[in-house]
């Protein structure tokens, strides 16, 4: 559909959202549940907001907004629709909208929390509780709304992200692109960026509204999370984190590049639009305001497993850069292009070092600034889709060297592979910023 086509169509699904909203009067609160496929946990969601209501804030009035996409999420409607919620303070209401992509159905609930005057929170729809090993319920509990709504409401944050303890090999995308780069390249060590559960302020929702168009790009898509999490760094909102035990979802394995590559690309084009504001982040900024609030002391937990089938993502790696040999060896600095050589001549028996890593994903951001130009003879979409098998090959290695570690450890790795995107920050801004002819002021 054209781009005027969608907005006609958007705004025609969501008229009937806005007639009811008049017949319910003033909430304190929007829960938005964006849902694609996803239906077995839906009345699980419901139930476990109810009691999050019921057991902490039988005093505020309580919208939940489920949004899905014609021809792909009517079943899940249905549960949710005949999930009975006992409790007057609640009410709930959903939709189906003609647009695909997760970021739209965020954008349902946000036109409706900022027409409300209140406060949002989102929840994944493939969210679950589980018992760990020690017997301790984690995952989406009654206490999740607490968490995030008392932090917002009683400490005056205006973007609340998540803290987990999640299973080491769960996140991929988060712990070797998002949190690096978010740590290092934007100065905010947001351990989970793109984490799902977050809460947001009304003042802040209204920020997010201002650019209406941007819905129609990457931000539409799984591209939504990174790009909320960015606009609150730029806009200076107060941010914190909160402890929410452990995400537990459905494995997202089998949509890694798909989800690699419409995160990426959002932050890449943030990067390059917010150029002015991350060349003059100095070296003491950075240090002073690096460091984010968490709440909610936490406690130890064993996350359930998750997959990682690191074997078949190291032949998919050699598939594709025995094919695109020469075109790595242009877009890498030639010691980084030797170093990946390297790595496929020792087929399985690999291990990606952390400095290594970070030179190479600044690599791809400068090659990806140069066809935002059109300095390059690659364009933005070949670029990450070269870039998505040496990021395979990055959490393959990862993957292969944490199997007899614990949890805690791997989080160590991961830890230090952030402090490797902070050490090379200089060089890599110091060459971000001649493509655009920008010096630091």
């Amino acid at each position: 559909m054209e781009i005027n086509e969608i907005a006609s169509e958007y705004r025609r699904s969501i008229k009937d959202l806005k007639r009811s909203l008049s017949e319910y009067g003033y909430f304190d609160l929007v829960i938005g549940i964006p849902f694609f496929k996803e239906s077995e946990t839906l009345k699980g969601i419901l139930k476990t907001i109810e009691n999050g209501v019921r057991n902490y804030y039988s005093d505020k009035k309580v919208l939940i907004i489920g949004v899905g996409v014609k021809g792909f999420s009517e079943p899940g409607k249905e549960i949710f629709d005949n999930t009975q919620i006992h409790n007057s303070c609640i009410k709930k209401i959903s939709t189906l909208i003609p647009v695909r992509g997760k970021g739209w159905g965020m954008r349902v609930a946000l036109d409706m929390a900022n027409i409300l005057d209140a406060d949002l929170i989102f929840l994944d729809a493939d969210l679950r509780t589980t018992i760990d090993k020690n017997g301790k319920k984690i995952g989406l509990l009654p206490d999740t709304i607490k968490w995030i709504y008392s932090t917002i409401i009683e400490r005056n944050f205006d973007y609340v992200c998540p803290y987990y303890i999640r299973h080491k090999w769960d996140g991929t995308i988060t712990n070797f692109i998002c949190y690096p780069i978010i740590s290092a390249v934007y100065g905010k060590r947001i351990r989970q960026p793109i984490g799902g559960e977050i809460g947001l302020s009304k003042r802040f929702v209204k920020v997010l509204l201002k650019q209406p168009d941007s819905w129609f790009t990457d931000i539409g898509t799984y591209g939504i999370d990174i790009w909320i999490t960015v606009e609150a760094i730029v806009n200076r909102m107060s941010i914190a984190q909160t402890f929410l035990t452990s995400k537990i979802h459905d494995p997202s394995e089998g949509k890694l590049e798909v989800m690699f590559k419409q995160v990426a690309h959002a932050l890449f084009e943030r990067i390059i639009e917010q150029r002015g504001f991350i060349i003059n982040l100095n070296g003491s900024e950075l240090r002073r305001n690096l460091k984010v609030k968490i709440f909610n002391v936490g406690f130890p937990i064993e996350p359930e497993e998750v997959p990682f089938h690191w074997k078949d993502r190291i032949d998919y790696f050699r598939k594709e850069f025995n094919q695109n040999k020469s075109h790595y060896q242009k877009l890498l600095k030639k010691e980084n292009f030797e170093y990946l050589e390297h790595l496929y001549s020792m087929h399985y028996d690999i291990e990606f070092a952390m400095d290594k890593w970070a030179k190479m994903v600044y690599d791809f951001i400068v090659k990806y600034s140069l066809a935002h130009i059109d300095r390059i003879e690659f364009n933005k979409d070949n670029i990450l889709d070269l870039m998505i098998p040496v990021y395979f090959l990055r959490s393959a290695s990862f993957v292969k060297h944490t199997a007899n570690i614990s949890t805690q450890m791997a989080e160590e790795r991961i830890e230090k592979q952030v402090d490797e995107f902070i050490r090379h920050r200089k060089e890599f801004i110091k060459e971000f910023s001649l493509i655009f002819g920008l010096m630091k002021i």
